[in-house]
């Protein structure tokens, strides 16, 4: 079931629309540590790493009739954090690849129908070790799921 639930569907359909920019190289759904990020080759830059939590409920809508399954309003937030390898102008390479992942991930805001609407926010402050520059962008995901699932 959890393959299919909700949230697994917009994490899928987060990664799908990363992996078609062509300034992202390599999307992962799994969290480097910097130094496994210092082993990827270049070719491989920039490089989007997608993790996630778990929904946050927001509020619960219950239906009169017992037969009716409830309705939750949840919040899910989908951090994406950018690699990007360049010792001439990091800053410059950020900015591309930031502006590129924003307006690719605000168009399509309701995740093909899946969700209510997106919040985008970059978060934290950007950390540069020569070569790699990194940054984090955070979606908000709201979207409704029932009780029988996420």
């Amino acid at each position: 079931m959890a393959t299919n639930s909700i949230r697994e569907q917009i994490i899928k359909y987060h990664v799908l629309q990363l992996k078609s920019l062509n300034s992202i190289s390599t999307v992962t759904r799994v969290m480097p540590s910097f130094e496994e990020v210092l082993n990827f080759a270049v070719t491989q830059f920039p490089l989007a790493a997608v993790v996630t939590g778990l929904p946050v409920p927001n509020e619960k809508m219950s239906s009169r009739n017992r037969s009716t399954v409830d309705v939750i309003i949840s919040d899910l937030e989908i951090e994406t954090y950018i690699y990007v390898s360049d010792n001439v102008t990091p800053d410059e390479k950020m900015s591309d690849v930031a502006d590129d992942v924003w307006i690719k991930l605000y168009s399509f805001p309701t995740y093909n129908a899946l969700a209510f609407g997106t919040i985008l926010n970059f978060t934290g402050r950007p950390e540069y070790i020569k070569p790699i520059l990194a940054f984090k962008i955070t979606s908000t995901v709201t979207y409704k799921h029932s009780t029988g699932g996420i």
